[in-house]
């Protein structure tokens, strides 16, 4: 039997080698979907732990417990067992750190202790003989911390070798600040447990030291928190305090260090039942033991991160894997359709149904394992498309993702490959139920409609599709509730869509060929005659070629319309609500009336002073001298105890944007269709009249005024001012024109835009924003260092750039256009087979016909005219099909991805997008693929030699 299978593969081997390859592309698509899930999750867990890392600066990778200790005067006995307690407490704490580490399943790079002491004091003496002063000291340890210090003066600790007296090593602020000397032996006192001060014990300081390295992970509790006292051996300290009750024990730590760039995403629902479960542990132990996990937060959100990008992914790849199952299913339908005449006559020799089936099942079977074997390999590729998907066909260098084959790849493969073999043995079931005779019969019959025809599946889909716009539409028209970004339907909507679509014009594409034959029957040539006899006689098979070219063209219009509008919506989003280039808020001095800085560390301010105070502003020079600035405004953005009134309504804690209208003109972005009018025409306006304000559609409705209506405008109950509305706007740069509620409904922002220099009339100076325009070329790096180098200090720097970079980075845009794009190639590449596929199947299936046609006179051009004709009437017409149930599906459905852009802080309208550059990309690759394909055709074509065709008919 195996014999038989290989045979008959070697003998049909270009056919078997193309169903190879599209069970290969199957098990690769389903592949590439937890492998990409996985691959992006991964690298945006690693780059949000670095990113908490750099923002905080604090190691990403702690989990620590601690507890701050208090302490009576009583030192009677019956307290005595409450300060032995505190050790209790201590050995709690060791006990449940060791069960957080057994249920973390990553190994800890190192368990690290810190204790501190306060309360305590020395004697320093004054500059009066005779006389001393108490000065407070800390005295504390780390385990270890010795391996992480650099002497700067002096030497290390030792243990001791004299009772009571203990050796120590300090910081250099601590030196500085407490007086202290290397080599000094000074008494440790303290006055917390008796009305007058007790000795603890003797302190020889032997060094001074400093961090070996600031960076390193060990630094969980900074060396900094030892400036205002001693470090001593930590064994020494922690033994000491223990056997002599506590001494005045006030910290305790223990924390472990974790390698966070080790943590896999996967073990997210581990960490977080292990740190939950120590949590509600702790509230029993005790309720004073604070917790600090560093990365346990951030992994909250990854197990619905995983769940969320796999079910996008799964609906992105829909329409992909729906038009493999096309190709599939051709190609086996050819090959069963070549092998037809063999399958009856081994059926009506008593093979059955059931042998026959076996046979094509080894057959397929083994295309599934090479598949199984190379299918995942392809996956990893795609991913790597995937990751560096920035666009519909757009591609940057990125850091490549970590990708790997895993169980979930290879489930994933195994599921592809059942699919490929089911989708392959349909052909099969339906052609071994024939007998030889039963398929004689059925050459000279005419074939029945598809069953998608017969039980009008078209319509179907589109009925289910039509359903599914209006529900997406309503959930859209309600717009005092938050959308939800499930992305299922809307996806599963569009490819119904194009499905029903596409079936709906195969059903009505013989009527059109039957139509425009009778319209010229008598004046076609004998090569169109030709041409419209054999498209109106064939057994329906080119049904499938048009469908598919239908599916891929239409899928890619759409998928390019799609990307487009996605992408470019997001990132208008981010240039609107940020507003300019860069948008840098400084950090302005406070002063008092006398012309001192008013600030926390200046302790000769009393309260009466430090509230009168004001501010100077800076220069604004600074900015525009800077190389690459091209143009800078201030802009105000203040939301405090305001109020507007007009005639009959008031409205108070109004977002409040103060410009100077020529310079903002020269530095916002402001996209055209956000304004009822240019955006220069009411900057031109407030430049002519400064009480001219612009408010928004929310504001207006809720003071019920209108363009020209007067208002009253006051800040904190102060003198008021007469402002006159120029216009009504839904949306301004740098305001966000709504927001969400923790309720969830969606509020619409009530702002207001004048003139900085009218709004500073009548209120004080206080700090506004320094937006900037750079030039063509320059990078924010740039700005950054000159910002540097002048030594401005800044509160926060927004860049554009930087945004609209974080957003494309984003996990679910990735891998929405990277489908999208993977998509369109796959599909094209697909059709680009097929197209071969069938085109060279028809070629050699009319062999004989054409041998008759070169016998009764007909040249070879008029013969590759024939073929040229039919491909005008069958893949041309699925071009123009395609492309017109493409667009058709753009403009119903691409409206709707505002699902997924609708977010807190909508600053921009939804706006479908489509460039002639992506159109152009998808006519570039589909002709360049027909151009290859018809000279593939044409040089079989012109390969066959047409007089052994006709001896072999004569035969």
């Amino acid at each position: 039997m195996f014999s038989f299978v290989w045979q008959k593969m070697k003998s049909n081997r270009w056919k078997v080698l193309s169903l190879l390859f599209g069970c290969i592309l199957v098990v690769g698509m389903f592949a590439s979907i937890p492998i990409y899930t996985e691959g992006i999750l991964q690298r945006m867990l690693i780059k949000q732990l670095e990113n908490r890392q750099t923002e905080q600066k604090i190691y990403s990778g702690y989990y620590g417990l601690a507890k701050e200790y208090r302490y009576t005067t009583d030192t009677s006995d019956s307290k005595k067992s409450r300060y032995q307690g505190t050790f209790q407490s201590i050995d709690k704490i060791r006990s449940e750190m060791a069960k957080v580490q057994a249920d973390i399943p990553y190994k800890e790079q190192a368990t690290d202790e810190m204790i501190q002491l306060e309360n305590l004091f020395i004697e320093v003496p004054t500059s009066v003989e005779g006389q001393s002063e108490d000065r407070s000291v800390t005295i504390g340890s780390m385990t270890g911390i010795e391996d992480h210090l650099s002497l700067v003066a002096g030497r290390m600790y030792e243990n001791s070798s004299q009772a009571g007296v203990f050796e120590a090593v300090v910081t250099e602020k601590a030196m500085q600040q407490k007086g202290f000397t290397v080599g000094s032996e000074i008494e440790i006192k303290t006055d917390l447990y008796g009305k007058e001060p007790s000795d603890v014990f003797k302190v020889r300081i032997v060094g001074v030291v400093s961090a070996s390295d600031y960076k390193d992970s060990y630094w969980y509790t900074p060396l900094s928190t030892f400036d205002d006292g001693l470090i001593m051996n930590y064994s020494e300290l922690f033994k000491e305090t223990q056997k002599n009750w506590p001494r005045n024990l006030v910290n305790y730590s223990l924390w472990s260090t974790y390698d966070f760039r080790g943590f896999r995403f996967q073990d997210a629902s581990s960490i977080l039942n292990a740190t939950n479960a120590s949590a509600v542990r702790l509230k029993d132990i005790d309720k004073k033991i604070t917790v600090n996990c560093t990365f346990s937060d951030i992994m909250t959100n990854y197990p619905s991160y995983q769940t969320s990008l796999q079910t996008s992914l799964q609906i992105l790849f829909i329409p992909i894997v729906l038009m493999l199952a096309f190709y599939i299913y051709m190609v086996s339908q050819l090959m069963v359709t070549t092998d037809k005449t063999v399958i009856s006559v081994m059926e009506s020799r008593g093979a059955g149904k059931g042998r026959i089936v076996l046979f094509y099942l080894m057959e397929y079977s083994l295309l599934a394992a090479v598949s199984f074997i190379l299918g995942p390999l392809l996956g990893l590729l795609m991913c790597k498309v995937l990751g560096a998907s920035n666009g519909f066909l757009s591609f940057v260098s990125r850091t490549a993702l970590p990708v790997q084959i895993g169980g979930a790849a290879l489930l994933y493969a195994a599921a592809a490959m059942v699919f490929f073999v089911l989708v392959t043995l349909i052909p099969v079931f339906l052609f071994a139920r024939k007998g030889i005779v039963e398929t004689k019969r059925t050459v000279s019959r005419k074939s029945k409609s598809p069953v998608w025809q017969r039980y009008f599946f078209d319509i179907i889909l589109l009925g289910i599709s039509g359903y599914a716009l209006y529900l997406i539409r309503s959930s859209l028209a309600d717009e005092t509730s938050f959308v939800s970004k499930n992305n299922m339907l809307l996806f599963l909507a569009s490819t119904l869509f194009i499905m029903g679509a596409g079936m709906l014009f195969l059903r009505i594409y013989p009527l059109l060929v039957k139509i425009v034959y009778r319209i010229g029957r008598k004046k076609w040539s004998p090569v169109l005659y030709t041409s419209f006899l054999q498209v109106s006689r064939t057994d329906g098979r080119e049904q499938f070629l048009m469908l598919f070219i239908v599916l891929a063209l239409s899928v890619g219009i759409f998928n390019a319309n799609a990307a487009r509008t996605i992408n470019q919506n997001k990132e208008d989003e981010v240039s609107q609500s940020i507003g300019a280039d860069l948008v840098v808020q400084e950090t302005w001095l406070k002063y008092t009336e006398d012309g001192s800085v008013a600030s926390s560390s200046n302790p000769t301010l009393s309260s009466s002073t430090s509230q009168a105070t004001h501010y100077n502003e800076p220069s604004l020079d600074r900015f525009s001298s800077m190389d690459g600035v091209e143009h800078v405004a201030r802009v105000l953005s203040v939301k405090n105890n305001n109020k507007l009134t007009s005639a009959s309504s008031r409205a108070a804690g109004i977002s409040v944007m103060g410009i100077d209208p020529a310079e903002f003109g020269q530095v916002a972005w402001s996209r055209s269709d956000a304004l009822p009018a240019p955006i220069n025409s009411y900057l031109n306006a407030m430049t002519e009249n400064p009480g001219f304000v612009v408010i928004s559609k929310k504001l207006s409705d809720s003071l019920k005024v209108n363009p020209g209506d007067s208002l009253t405008f006051s800040v904190d109950s102060g003198e008021e001012l007469q402002v006159t509305v120029l216009g009504v706007v839904d949306y301004w740069p740098g305001l966000s024109s709504t927001y969400i509620t923790e309720e969830g409904v969606l509020v619409y922002n009530c702002f207001m835009v004048m003139d900085l220099d009218y709004y500073l009339s009548n209120n004080p100076m206080i700090p506004y924003e320094v937006w900037i325009k750079k030039t063509d070329g320059t990078l924010d790096q740039d700005i950054y260092n000159q910002i540097e180098k002048k030594s401005i200090v800044v509160d926060s720097i927004t860049s554009k750039a930087q945004s609209i970079a974080a957003v494309k980075n984003d996990p679910q845009l990735q891998g929405l256009n990277g489908a999208l794009s993977l998509g369109f190639i796959v599909s094209m590449l697909i059709c680009a087979v097929g197209f071969l596929i069938y085109w060279i199947v028809s070629i050699q299936g009319r062999v004989l016909q054409f041998g008759i046609y070169r016998a009764m006179g007909m040249k070879k051009r008029s013969i590759l005219g024939i073929i040229g004709a039919e491909q005008v009437m069958i893949s041309g017409v699925a071009i123009g099909a395609g492309i017109l149930i493409g667009n058709i599906a753009s403009t119903l459905y691409v409206p709707l991805f505002k699902i997924l852009n609708n977010t807190a802080g909508t600053s921009l309208p939804y706006r479908i997008v489509s460039q002639l550059s992506d159109y152009l990309k998808i006519y570039v690759i589909l002709g360049i693929i027909l151009i290859l394909c018809f000279i593939i055709l044409s040089r079989l074509m012109l390969s066959i030699r047409i007089d052994q065709a006709v001896k072999l008919g004569e035969e």
